[in-house]
């Protein structure tokens, strides 16, 4: 049984590794509406945190800042006749 927990143990911890190594999983977490920043504040400290967002938004900014946003047509609210 100990062997068990300490083989689960050590394979959380390569996961966690590769968050710390990648911030391509750390994005996609805060980009999943179901868990964005929750786990992160849960399990890393506040600094790691921020400088995962801060990474994100820099991220973000340096891929899209140049594009051109175009307005989006309000919906209509009248019910088309047949």
């Amino acid at each position: 049984m100990r062997a068990g927990i300490r083989a689960a143990i050590a394979k959380l911890e390569e996961y966690r590794n590769l968050l710390e190594d990648s911030s391509a999983y750390l994005f996609a977490m805060i980009l999943d509406p179901s868990h964005k920043t929750l786990w992160m504040k849960k399990n890393l400290q506040s600094h790691q945190v921020d400088s995962c967002v801060a990474a994100l938004k820099q991220c973000f900014d340096d891929q899209y800042s140049h594009l051109e946003v175009s307005s989006i047509p309000e919906a209509s609210t009248e019910i088309p006749e047949d």
